[in-house]
């Protein structure tokens, strides 16, 4: 589904532009956001001990990622 499908069909839809390496989520938060990959790269990585990250996951343009929390928590 096109961004611009959707958000004529919610009103709680909102863009955001994210900068290089900026923090969406820390671990252990709750999300009630589900997001849209427009453009770009994002990426899920666990903290690990010595400060070491883990990639989790990858996610690139049409992907979409945070709608289990999403539809759990509205």
């Amino acid at each position: 589904m096109e961004i611009e499908v959707l958000e004529t069909r919610s009103y709680y839809t909102k863009l955001f532009d994210f900068n290089h390496k900026e923090v969406i989520l820390m671990t252990g938060e709750e999300g009630d956001e589900i997001f849209f990959i427009r453009k770009g790269i994002f990426r899920i990585l666990l903290p690990l001990e010595g400060g070491r990250l883990h990639l989790l996951a990858v996610f690139g343009q049409g992907d979409f990622f945070g709608d289990m929390c999403f539809l759990e928590n509205t």
